[in-house]
């Protein structure tokens, strides 16, 4: 909306052009001896800075040095956003004032539900309007007064005229300037000569255009700095333009015609569409002092200047752009792909989601690589969580979303991509189809494959042929697989149908199959999880110390709780036998959550997930905090982590969906305790609301869909969520819908963990499922001993457990 969105807007420009103010205030200084004709020009760079959002991108830019927030949506054009244009309904809102680095507002969470910023930010626009309206208003009145001065004036010659009631000569028009001379004063060439020069340089219209830019930016004083010396500064170059023409010899006469003038000014000041003789003391000083500058004075004035403006004019390059998706109106889940391609500047590529997106599957689809693995699989998108996905330096892609639009109007999502440059796809590329699709048979030269269930194919065909060209060279293709396949449409209306045009084939799922004696390795990370219920004492300074960080200041009815990841730690010791420990620093995940409880359940209210330094002095065997570290937000924050995390883990850190679930479940696990949650009463209300609409659907996947957030809790209860699908399956008869939407959030959570769940045939119901699960349970458990199933199979070691109970 115009009243939320515009005056950020114009404060962005209004600030970038207060830095070239007070780069040109600093320039024109130090070229006084200059032709004043180049300090005039310099105010064209503040004049496009205040009428322009966007410029284009340089190494060269002055921003770079004060660490300029820039947005940009392809290679070249971007614009400075010290205030997101969103910011009234940003959940976190901050603004970079400039040098200043980027600072947070007060409040947080609350700011979707109750949007603060509303009520003032329309305030705010309507004083903005009102004093553009007195300023055009003022315009207006002193234009219709002067104009009442000139009705009786009297054509002298050409564009010249002459007034009794003026005491200045002035240019007044537009599209035909004309020069007004008082009656009383003798006609001298070097008056109309400074008139007709002012026409000449269009400075009528420049004046005009400028006093429209002060009315626009009336509220920044450095705005109205930057007109009254840009008026003075075409006054006194048009001065010496006469004097050079005419010679120095007039300079008596002159500079005795400014003084007989000078009275003039007040009439027609803040008159736009007329300007006369201001200023007249300064142009009589600058006229004493003038005399022609040597040409290596014009040559080096010109050439800072041009340089000067190259580097105000362009913004500086990023490495981070907002990419756009078009999905059409009407369409299904699938996957939709920037126009744009971007090529990652190192080895991997900082993804998070922008404008209209929400929980969703991110993906790269290959332009011009050359390594066989040359990037990441999809991985899950969640606002406000950055991911990492590694691609081949150099190469090219397109960035793919899995989204759906039920509505009838095309829908535009930003995803925002970072440490890459950005090119705008050859225009002759014919459009390309996504479908994703499961293998029924492998022959040679071809697929036959059966669309996923909700693809738009079904409506053309159940079974399609496809030909294996520009196959990904990764992909091994089983019966089983779900394979995307990147066409031009078309499926031939044969049965089963047919793919002529075929751009590109990879592999989105395997089927694994179990094999009888599989090869478990063990893990050599250094990634351990740690929790508070440890009696080690690190463990324990660690998480107070994350509550004390984050909790807010003066009691509460929440229950506060942290989880830990611990990626790497380092130890300072003195030097002694055995070495004795002074100081240790944990590096890993902090996970604070504060919870609300009403009746029979719980419900977050405060919360974080960020990576932490934490560094603590050993004392007497105790652990005293001594540092605190979290990064900064926006475009800080790899860079932190890469400054300030040891190198074996920075990439770990970057990806803060790696350890996100685990660590809610964790701190669920807790809430569950403290709380003595009744969980079976809870997933009776969780997998209720799921189950409740659409009610005209008829594939789980819908009801999952449309109630996305009830089934996120599902995944975060983990344990007790498993625990109660096991029970309802265990009694058997789970053939419905209840029985599928409990087999889904299972086989997510189980796969979370990392247990494969596949087998030789897709399971028909929930049930089917559960049996088939429980069935190669008691395989594993034939096969493995107890401490290998608790580690490596958690979910089927759990139902085991129950029964075996």
């Amino acid at each position: 909306m115009f009243f939320y969105t515009f005056i950020p807007k114009l404060l962005n420009m209004s600030l970038t052009a207060s830095v070239v103010i007070l780069f040109v205030l600093l320039l024109r200084l130090l070229l006084r001896k200059a032709p004043k004709v180049i300090s005039y020009a310099l105010w064209s760079l503040v004049l496009f800075r205040l009428l322009c959002p966007v410029s284009i991108q340089s190494d060269l830019s002055l921003f770079g040095l004060l660490d300029t927030p820039v947005t940009t949506n392809d290679t070249i054009i971007s614009r400075i956003s010290y205030i997101p244009a969103d910011i009234v309904h940003t959940e976190y809102p901050s603004v970079a004032l400039p040098g200043l680095g980027e600072n947070s507002l007060a409040w947080g969470e609350e700011q979707l539900a109750a949007d603060p910023l509303e009520a003032p930010m329309v305030i705010v626009t309507y004083v903005w309007i009102a004093g553009v309206l007195a300023m055009v208003l003022y315009a207006a009145v002193s234009y219709i007064r002067l104009r009442r001065k000139l009705l009786i004036a009297s054509p002298l010659r050409d564009n010249i005229c002459l007034a009794d009631e003026i005491t200045s000569p002035f240019v007044m028009g537009l599209l035909r300037p004309k020069i007004y001379l008082p009656s009383s004063m003798k006609e001298q060439a070097y008056i109309l000569m400074h008139e007709q020069h002012h026409i000449r340089r269009f400075d009528h219209i420049i004046k005009a255009l400028a006093f429209g830019v002060l009315c626009i930016h009336w509220f920044n004083p450095l705005v109205w700095v930057a007109f009254i010396l840009a008026g003075q500064d075409m006054e006194m170059s048009c001065d010496e333009a006469v004097i050079r023409k005419m010679g120095a010899d007039v300079l008596a006469d002159y500079t005795t015609s400014l003084l007989s003038l000078a009275t003039g000014k007040q009439m027609i000041a803040g008159m736009p569409l007329a300007f006369g003789e201001g200023d007249t003391r300064g142009r009589i000083r600058n006229l004493a002092n003038w005399k022609r500058p040597a040409f290596w004075v014009v040559l080096g004035a010109a050439v800072t200047s041009m340089a000067l403006a190259v580097c105000l004019l362009t913004n500086p390059k990023r490495d981070s752009f907002g990419l756009s998706i078009v999905v059409p109106a009407g369409s299904r889940e699938t996957v939709f792909y920037t126009h744009e391609e971007i090529s990652p500047l190192g080895n991997y590529i900082i993804v998070s989601s922008g404008d209209g997106l929400g929980d969703t599957e991110v993906s790269l689809k290959p332009v011009e690589v050359k390594m066989e693995n040359a990037y990441d699989e999809p991985v899950y998108l969640t606002p406000g969580m950055p991911v990492k996905m590694e691609a081949e330096k150099g190469g090219w892609f397109k960035i793919g979303v899995k989204i759906q639009n039920d509505t009838d109007e095309e829908m535009i999502v930003y995803v925002n991509v970072e440490n890459v440059t950005v090119r705008i796809a050859d225009v002759s590329e014919p459009e390309t189809f996504q479908m994703e699709a499961e293998i029924l048979e492998v022959n040679d030269g071809y697929f036959l494959v059966e669309p996923v269930e909700g693809s738009p194919e079904l409506n053309s065909a159940d079974k399609i042929v496809v030909p294996m060209k520009n196959m990904d060279p990764a992909l091994e293709p089983q019966v089983g697989d779900i394979i995307e396949i990147s066409y031009n449409g078309e499926i031939q209306e044969t049965y089963p149908g047919q793919l002529s045009d075929v751009y590109g084939i990879r592999g989105i799922a395997k089927n694994v199959i179990m094999k009888e004696d599989p090869s478990i390795e063990e893990s050599s990370s250094t990634e351990e999880s740690l929790s508070v219920e440890s009696e080690d004492l690190l463990t324990e300074a660690i998480y107070n110390a994350i509550l004390d960080h984050n909790k807010p200041a003066g009691p509460d009815d929440l229950y506060h709780c942290a989880s830990f990841i611990l990626l790497d730690q380092e130890m300072l010791s003195i030097d002694s036998e055995p070495p004795t420990p002074m100081e240790v620093t944990v590096y890993g995940f902090a996970l604070y959550q504060a919870y609300e409880y009403s009746g029979a359940a719980f419900r977050e209210a405060l919360g974080s997930h960020i990576p932490v330094a934490i560094t603590f002095e050993i004392r007497d065997g105790e652990y005293v905090l001594r540092e605190y570290w979290e990064p900064r937000d926006g475009s800080y924050y790899v860079k932190d982590i890469q400054d300030t995390f040891p190198d074996t883990i920075a990439e770990n850190a970057i990806d803060t969906q790696k350890y996100i679930l685990a660590q809610k479940q964790d701190c669920y696990i807790q809430a569950v305790e403290h709380g003595s949650v009744d969980t079976d009463s809870v997933m009776e209300q969780l997998f209720g609301a799921i189950e409740s609409s659409p009610a005209q659907a008829s594939a789980p996947g819908d009801y999952i869909r449309e109630h996305s957030v009830e089934y996120r809790e599902l995944s975060y209860y983990g344990l007790y969520t498993l625990r109660y699908c096991f029970e309802q399956f265990l009694q058997g008869g789970q053939t419905g819908l209840h029985g599928h939407i409990m087999a889904s959030a299972c086989r997510d959570i189980i796969l979370a963990w990392g247990e494969a769940d596949s087998f030789d045939r897709e399971p028909v119901t929930g049930q089917d499922w559960f049996d088939a699960y429980k069935s190669n349970a008691e395989l594993l458990k034939a096969q493995y001993s107890d401490e290998d199933m608790a580690k490596y199979y958690s979910g089927a070691w759990l139902l085991l457990q129950m029964t075996e109970g």
